[in-house]
């Protein structure tokens, strides 16, 4: 089998890598409780800026997101 080593395309950049208030960026690791008192942990993969507050949207380590927005939830990075 032969593989072809494609081109690297520029990643479209639709989120950006850090919250407005500059808390956290993409690939931090960040831990938080939920409103069901439920605490997860996770890597940021994205960050939608809004009006108000950011969406945080992370990746938990089975593979499942979770979100949650940064001004409205108790959450902390970890340091690596």
């Amino acid at each position: 089998e032969t593989t072809i080593k494609g081109k690297k395309m520029k990643k479209q950049n639709k989120m950006p890598t850090v919250t407005a208030n500059n808390r956290v960026a993409t690939g931090d690791m960040v831990s938080w409780i939920s409103k069901s008192s439920t605490e997860y942990s996770g890597v940021v993969v994205g960050i939608k800026v809004g009006p108000a507050d950011d969406l945080i949207i992370v990746r938990l380590a089975d593979g499942q997101h979770r979100s949650f927005y940064d001004n409205a939830t108790d959450w902390n990075t970890i340091q690596g």
